[in-house]
């Protein structure tokens, strides 16, 4: 008899902890606007994504509701609950295939744009990096066929492989 009653319960306790996500947050800055954290403790700023890198940095991530961009204004920082994060680099992948993405104005507090961080973004037609950024990753703006004018700084002392496959009339 207990047997029977075991099992039951260690399946429906075996499926509620798989289903028992943590839901996404939703919290108000002091200024108004909505935070949301995942279960992962990733936060969105709208229109943004960001991974709290430490105490006072945040990296730009990942995520399909970019495809729909057309023009992006990446802050300096982020406010989240009064504290206030820098946001000093753009994540593996961040835009990559945001068809429609024409421009992006990164600020000077990014130090890292991340490999294929911009890749077959084939509407970007101008990109400026600052010369805040000393890292390039591994093919950053590969396919980015709309591309005419790229220009890197001085400051950027290490790019992994600049491929600018499929760029056909890019003034660097």
């Amino acid at each position: 008899m207990m047997k029977k009653l075991l099992v039951p319960l260690l399946l429906a306790l075996i499926c509620i902890s798989v289903v028992a996500e943590p839901e996404t947050q939703l919290k108000e800055n002091q200024n108004g606007t909505d935070v949301k954290i995942d279960g992962n403790g990733d936060v969105f700023v709208s229109p943004l994504w960001y991974h709290i890198s430490s105490d006072t940095t945040a990296e730009v991530i990942k995520d399909d509701s970019y495809k729909e961009l057309e023009s992006v204004v990446i802050p300096s920082q982020i406010q989240i609950a009064g504290r206030v994060y820098s946001v000093t680099s753009i994540g593996d992948n961040a835009f990559s295939v945001c068809l429609r993405l024409t421009s992006i104005s990164i600020p000077s507090s990014v130090t890292s744009i991340e490999d294929g961080a911009f890749s077959h973004c084939v509407g970007l037609k101008d990109i400026e990096i600052p010369s805040s950024v000393i890292s390039i990753g591994y093919e950053a703006f590969y396919d980015c066929s709309g591309l005419t004018h790229i220009e890197i700084p001085s400051s950027v002392t290490n790019i992994k492989k600049m491929h600018l496959g499929h760029v056909m009339y890019c003034q660097a």
